[in-house]
């Protein structure tokens, strides 16, 4: 009878190891996550042509995976295609692609994104950040460019839990709030490519006044990670166009979601309470800009 190994699918494999791969090795990850089924029956030469690494990486690849060798591996990414037909979804957008096919697979590489992201994340690595959050005095989110919506997003959840939360985007102002911040404090540094200078630079500079720092990032060996106290690996998918990547931040917010969800657990009763009396402001705030606008209406 086959272990849990051996029955496990090529793919899944993939996905478990992913964020423990190194760099090279990763390459040759992603091209067969993305490429599923171009890369049934591809020789060994090929992958290492396509995935843009040498033979010897891709040897490495198939073995710290599990397998004996290259062969095995193919012959399990073969079996894998056969029995899990939902994943020959082709993700990638070509010149002649009509909106509606691009809609069907930009939404598909979103829900195979979905489906494998949060895999990558250690479950102690998830209940240091859970417990992190809970216990701030302050929480201040660094971002620049694209992941500002993640920034903001997580600023919205967080302080309708009560907490109190920050996202600051300007590399100055990183700066300047990283230095002012405190054992009691958690940073949060948003950066899918772990490689964003200002944002790195602030995780370490919160570090040093004594703050928690967390990472949210695809890529386990960029320069984010060495930044961090806590590191939370997504596994990150891209839909191609031409030489561009399209870079989904939908696992991103999923994440926050999960974040938000468990620290209402955690926090319970007290975020009730907190909850509570938002909601009850924004009430207010609702009814009094209703009240303008029918005075203004009655009178105009």
């Amino acid at each position: 009878m086959p272990t849990s190994r051996q029955s496990e699918g090529s793919l899944s494999r993939i996905e478990r190891a992913y964020s423990g791969l190194g760099e090279t090795r990763r390459r040759v990850a992603e091209y067969v996550l993305q490429h599923p089924t171009e890369s049934v029956g591809l020789s060994i030469v090929e992958l290492a042509r396509l995935s843009g690494v040498s033979e010897s990486t891709v040897l490495r690849f198939a073995r710290e995976l599990g397998y004996g060798g290259y062969r095995e591996f193919a012959l399990a990414l073969a079996s894998s295609r056969r029995d899990d037909p939902d994943r020959t979804l082709q993700v990638d957008v070509t010149e002649t692609d009509e909106p509606t096919t691009i809609l069907q697979k930009v939404f598909a590489a979103e829900a195979r994104a979905l489906t494998g992201a949060w895999k990558t994340i250690e479950a102690e690595e998830l209940h240091r950040a859970v417990e992190a959050l809970a216990g701030a005095r302050r929480v201040h989110c660094f971002a620049v460019g694209g992941s500002g919506l993640l920034a903001t997003e997580a600023v919205y959840r967080f302080v309708r839990l009560g907490i109190d939360c920050y996202a600051i985007y300007d590399p100055i102002q990183i700066a300047i709030h990283a230095g002012r911040m405190a054992v009691e404090d958690v940073a949060i540094g948003f950066s899918q490519t772990g490689r964003t200078r200002d944002t790195v630079e602030g995780l370490k500079a919160a570090r040093a006044a004594g703050a928690t720092t967390i990472c949210i990032t695809s890529q386990p060996h960029s320069p984010i990670i060495g930044a961090s106290d806590i590191k939370l690996v997504l596994l990150e998918l891209h839909t191609a166009y031409r030489t561009a990547y399209l870079d989904s931040k939908i696992a991103e917010l999923t994440l926050i979601d999960a974040l938000s969800a468990s620290l209402a657990r955690r926090m319970a009763p007290r975020s009730a309470a907190e909850v509570d009396r938002l909601n009850a402001s924004i009430e207010r705030m609702f009814l009094t800009g209703s009240e303008s606008r029918a005075r203004h209406e009655s009178t105009g």
